[in-house]
């Protein structure tokens, strides 16, 4: 165009220098690029106050799924250690039927010599004809009860498809366990501290509350820093280019904040927080739980201990009477039905013994357990 001013001549002629110098200066093009370029960019707020928050809460619940599964092994125990008891109780059972039978047996072949004798009737001896079948009859049934418990606890001891292993007792139930009269409100406080329950409570409300922070964080503008490096053939930074290989770098920080991100985060912050309200509750609930469950089994040990006393009593009277029977119809003085409620009242007792010795090592199993000093989740 013209680059004369005629109302400034000095202003004219600076800018007929330049464009005529300016003629001399070109700016090459090139068709092609070859160019090596990396990027990183670091959320700054992001990793400090949301993906922090969130890698510690994931660890609190692995911390807690380790010790609910510690727990579901210490119930498996506890139904073997129930079912071991079971079979005991059944084994035993067995033996106070199969000496009772021969005893039973022992005594017809006594009535039937003194029938003969024609001391007795010979309706004495279809009585306690009578009571040698009934025998065979608990016999069986005893057989039974071992068979099924002793499978029962196979199973629950057997890992899949290895053959159920043979059982042996290598506790004498008839011995007294000792029970230590304690004070509720200390095994209580004790099972408030060792369950496993709750502090895999706690750590599932320690992962919620984290989380609630993480979102709440995400609802503010977000601070990143970005970083690109670049080695181009020609690099567009400099001026003017050249058919060679340059490198170039920059640094940058963003700040960044969505109306969009704000709604989600503040949703799933509400989320977490309510979920914090349930495992509140929770909490309050498994510890009535616990109290209840340490009172009960509690109060079923002193409960089977006393019970054990009692039978320990009675198997001793009643082996007693049925050894002074025993003398009496053999000198004639009483009739063999009395000896047969003897033998009857002897493995009653005997019986009930059994029953509750088995039921005092459960109880006291179960308080164990109840307590967490089975060691679950610790």
């Amino acid at each position: 165009g013209d680059t004369t001013n005629d109302s400034n001549p000095a202003i004219a002629g600076v800018l007929n220098q330049i464009v005529i110098g300016s003629s001399s200066i070109s700016f090459p093009y090139y068709r092609s690029q070859y160019e090596f370029a990396a990027q990183l960019q670091y959320p700054v707020t992001a990793a400090i106050f949301s993906y922090l928050p969130m890698y510690r809460a994931a660890g609190f619940q692995v911390d807690a799924a380790t010790i609910q599964r510690d727990i579901e092994l210490s119930q498996i125990a506890l139904r073997a250690r129930e079912a071991f008891y079971e079979h005991v109780r059944a084994r035993a059972a067995l033996a106070v039927a199969t000496e009772a039978k021969a005893a039973v047996t022992a005594h017809r072949d006594q009535v039937q010599a003194l029938v003969e004798a024609g001391v007795a009737s010979n309706a004495d001896l279809l009585q306690i004809e009578a009571q040698v079948a009934s025998a065979d009859v608990a016999v069986r049934n005893a057989s039974l009860g071992v068979e099924i418990s002793a499978r029962a606890l196979g199973i629950l001891i057997s890992a899949d498809g290895e053959a159920i292993p043979t059982i042996e007792i290598g506790e004498d139930v008839s011995v007294a366990i000792e029970v230590s009269v304690d004070d509720v409100d200390r095994l209580e406080a004790e099972a408030f501290e060792h369950r496993g329950e709750l502090e895999a409570l706690q750590l599932s409300r320690r992962a919620r509350s984290l989380e609630a922070r993480a979102q709440s964080a995400a609802r503010f503008p977000q601070l990143s820093v970005a970083a690109n490096a670049q080695y181009a053939n020609p690099n567009t930074r400099y001026i003017p280019q050249a058919r060679e290989f340059r490198g170039s770098w920059d640094v940058s920080a963003v700040v960044s904040w969505s109306p969009n991100d704000t709604l989600v985060a503040t949703g799933r912050m509400r989320a977490a927080r309510a979920q914090l309200d349930q495992l509140d509750a929770q909490s309050r609930e498994i510890r009535e739980a616990v109290r209840l469950e340490v009172t009960q089994a509690y109060q079923q040990l002193i409960a089977a201990r006393a019970t054990m006393d009692s039978a320990t009593a009675a198997v001793t009277a009643a082996r007693e009477s049925y050894r002074v029977r025993t003398e009496q119809l053999a000198q004639g003085v009483i009739v063999s039905t009395e000896l047969l409620d003897a033998r009857t009242a002897l493995t009653r007792a005997e019986l009930t013994l059994i029953d509750a010795s088995v039921q005092t090592r459960i109880a006291r199993a179960r308080l164990t357990r109840a307590i967490g000093a089975d060691g679950a989740g610790r």
